[in-house]
């Protein structure tokens, strides 16, 4: 009795940690991830077009998540284009991400940020949706007018203080009546900035 005893708790072990790691391991669940970047061609193309929603989905990221491609999600919003570059080799746990931007450019909602900003002579609001990142996105706007600046900070107010969160890449083409402002994005879910200026002006100050 004593030896069946043993087995029967053995058993009822070894079951115990199989349930266990079904739990946290997702048992018999497989990745969708698509390392192969000849079936990630077949899966999404290199230029995707943000839809009415926002939304990308997980497959979608899915689809080139672990390949060294790099898709381009293409919007526009109130004359404002833009573009999110992700790098499928940096995608960890895909999730439905809302790439949909909305854009503050009332000067009644940017002239505290202009003066919180040592009196910045250009901003522009951008309102960036969800809760969290699946990787590190680079995010570019052509904004349709032409900036007198060569210098541009992306940033945050944060209780009437404007902090900066990362330099943004600045091009202007007079031609064209563009500018077009890159930077990457390490946070989203809130309403950031983007001021603007000459390179001898006064910085902005730097984010804790």
């Amino acid at each position: 009795m004593k030896k069946r005893f043993n087995r029967f708790s053995l058993f009822t072990i070894l079951l115990s940690i199989l349930l266990l790691s079904c739990l946290l391991g997702g048992c018999g669940k497989r990745s969708t991830e698509t390392k192969d970047p000849a079936k990630s061609e077949e899966l999404i193309a290199d230029v995707v077009e943000i839809p009415s929603d926002g939304i990308i989905t997980a497959d979608q990221f899915n689809a080139f998540a672990g390949t060294s491609r790099t898709i381009s999600f293409i919007g526009s919003s109130d004359g404002i284009d833009y573009v999110w570059d992700y790098n499928g080799r940096n995608i960890h746990n895909a999730m439905d991400m809302d790439l949909s931007i909305d854009f503050i450019t009332d000067e009644a909602s940017l002239a505290p940020i202009k003066e919180a900003a040592n009196h910045a002579p250009y901003a522009l609001g951008l309102v960036l949706k969800g809760t969290g990142t699946i990787t590190v996105p680079t995010l570019t706007i052509t904004y349709p007018e032409a900036w007198d600046a060569d210098t541009a900070v992306f940033c945050k107010n944060l209780d009437g203080s404007i902090y900066r969160m990362a330099d943004a890449n600045i091009s202007v083409d007079p031609d064209k009546n563009t500018t077009t402002l890159s930077m990457k994005i390490m946070e989203v879910g809130d309403s950031y900035y983007i001021v603007a200026g000459s390179s001898t002006g006064p910085a902005v100050k730097e984010s804790e």
